[in-house]
């Protein structure tokens, strides 16, 4: 691995790419101080972490979405011109015969009308995206639009207006889309990727700026208060000293929630590496026929493993799963300031039904007077009525929460099922040795659990659908000559391979929808306790941050020591 790395290092044609690359990037960076006419630069990172909409939107586009620029687009108008056009080869036969036989002029064919598909998509969502920001549910407008902008008839001048920014902002989308094609051409990995990582990677120190020094200081000031300091040793052998300096101070209590995340953000980044690489090989037999003296006779078989990987689907089920739950809260958005107070009410009832946005106690941090002391991620024990009643006000967001639940082995309070749909209660069961207590959870965000189901079911329709399409490998592997031993060609293996997907799908969206719901559990038990209150941390725990940054890194790896392992064998033949 060394060895590869330091010929990179030395090869003249290798470091001339990737200096060319880093430049690129660089490049897409600055670009993102360039502000949008009428507009001045302003940093929207914390509200933009945030919310989980735009959160998704910043970094599927490079993390342009934290600055105000013309290019805070990105390239997320090409990647959603990239996807229609895969959804639309489901729909259209002959997009898929393009695809498929076309060659390699049928897919640059394919490219060239996506990118025709990117204008109209950047300059729809250059007007979305900006009145979106202006109509924010919040008193205090995420962006105010510019006086000649913000009327609401449109005049000659609001026109030729809007369409400058409209027209700068869908410029700089493209921009962004060239450079990444532009980074595609060394093959050192896939330029749009690289430009997500990079826009990621550039925010990290600010993000992690906000949390190390508080942690610094809750750390230092724990050592203060134990009197090591100072030298007083004279209280080390008792034990209420170690008791009191352990487990009760509350200054632990934060360093122990830090510790927590660390190990927390460690096991996940293995996982997710885990499940990055992770595949099922299949068995498959290629047969070999020769040819001597007018004679075919059959030689002996190749054997070969056919790798199917874990999550075949990518990142791409999350930005479906996103893009269409959060349609209606898009929606509704634009009805805030509509003149009929049905419509009104209803934008502000699906806003609220389906936010995961913090409210004012999930802003800052405490739960409320009187609270169980034992909670975590939303579970509370007690035995106190007083503090159950407590514990059911504890809510951290503003969204609608399914199935909560009581449970309880003491006398007083009733069991209580279904709540936030149907409530159904019973009486508490004793079995008459337990001891009593109570166990409260106040629910699943309405917007999680539509989340969840979401991301299972796109795993398996972009999977069946796009990715891995059983048919077409089966009909490749016969055309091949290859079979899998036990099936015979054709359906049977088709059918077999189908079998195989399902079971494996399973755990990728498992996989994929616990990663993706990481964020929002942790950010509600961590993140303000931590100095985390707008989310920038505990969203590179899980997510889609994480997984693209994995992913990325290890594709980026692989096809530099391709192109190292290419230059070492010319090396080797030289001689």
């Amino acid at each position: 691995m060394f060895r590869r790395i330091l010929l990179v290092l030395t090869d003249a044609e290798l470091r001339l790419k990737i200096v060319k690359i880093v430049l690129l990037l660089i490049a897409s960076r600055i670009l993102a101080h360039i502000p949008i006419p009428l507009f001045e630069i302003k940093d929207l990172t914390p509200i933009i972490d945030a919310d989980q909409f735009l959160g998704l939107l910043n970094t599927i586009a490079g993390g342009s979405y934290g600055k105000l620029s013309f290019v805070m687009l990105g390239i997320g108008p090409y990647i959603t011109s990239s996807i229609v056009m895969q959804l639309l080869g489901v729909i259209i036969p002959k997009l898929n015969e393009l695809r498929k036989e076309g060659g390699e002029a049928g897919q640059q064919q394919i490219n060239r009308w996506t990118r025709y598909l990117t204008v109209p998509v950047a300059a729809l969502n250059s007007w979305g995206i900006l009145q979106f920001l202006s109509n924010s549910p919040t008193e205090q407008k995420i962006v105010s639009l510019p006086s000649v902008l913000a009327g609401k008839e449109l005049t000659l001048e609001s026109f030729g207006w809007w369409s400058v920014v409209i027209i700068s902002m869908t410029c700089g989308s493209i921009i962004m889309m060239w450079i990444g094609e532009i980074i595609n051409e060394y093959k050192m990995g896939n330029g749009i990727s690289l430009m997500i990582l990079a826009g990621i990677a550039s925010n990290l120190p600010s993000k992690l700026a906000k949390v190390i020094p508080l942690f610094w200081f809750n750390l230092v000031n724990l050592v203060e208060k134990s009197g090591l300091l100072k030298g007083d040793f004279s209280k080390v052998t008792n034990l209420n000293t170690w008791k009191a300096f352990l487990w009760e101070n509350p200054t632990w209590d934060v360093l122990r929630r830090d510790a927590l995340l660390v190990l927390i953000f460690g096991a996940t980044l293995l996982l997710v590496i885990f499940f990055n690489d992770a595949v099922r090989k299949l068995v498959i037999i290629y047969s070999r026929r020769g040819h001597t003296e007018g004679k075919s006779r059959t030689l002996n078989s190749v054997q070969a493993d056919l790798p199917i990987k874990v999550n075949i689907a990518g990142v791409l089920p999350i930005i479906f799963a996103v893009s269409l739950i959060l349609f209606p809260t898009i929606l509704s958005r634009f009805f805030f300031t509509a003149n009929v107070q049905s419509l009104r009410s209803t934008a502000q009832t699906v806003e609220t039904f389906l936010s995961s946005s913090p409210n004012e106690q999930g802003q800052s941090g405490n739960q409320r007077p009187g609270s169980p002391k034992s909670s975590f991620l939303g579970f509370s024990t007690t035995n106190s009525k007083d503090e159950l009643a407590v514990a059911k006000t504890n809510d951290y967001t503003t969204g609608h929460e399914l199935f909560g639940f009581t449970l309880s082995t003491n006398p007083e309070v009733k069991n209580e099922l279904f709540e936030g749909i149907k409530t159904v209660e019973l009486p508490s069961t004793n079995l008459g040795f337990l001891p009593q207590g109570i166990v409260r959870w106040n629910g699943i965000l309405a917007y999680t659990l539509f989340y969840f189901i979401l991301i299972i079911f796109f795993t398996y329709f972009y999977t069946s659908e796009i990715a891995f399409k059983t048919d077409e490998v089966a009909e490749n592997l016969q055309k091949s000559g290859a079979y899998i031993p036990g099936f015979k060609p054709g359906k049977d293996t088709a059918d077999y391979l189908q079998y195989i997907t399902n079971r494996i799908n399973v755990v990728g969206a498992f996989f994929l929808a616990c990663i993706a719901l990481l964020p929002i559990a942790f950010q509600n038990e961590f993140g303000s306790k931590i100095g985390d209150s707008d989310g920038t941390l505990t969203g590179i725990v899980g997510g889609t941050t994480l997984l693209i940054l994995v992913s990325v890194a290890i594709e980026t790896l692989k096809q530099i020591d391709a192109q190292a392992t290419n230059v070492d064998y010319d090396r080797f033949t030289s001689y």
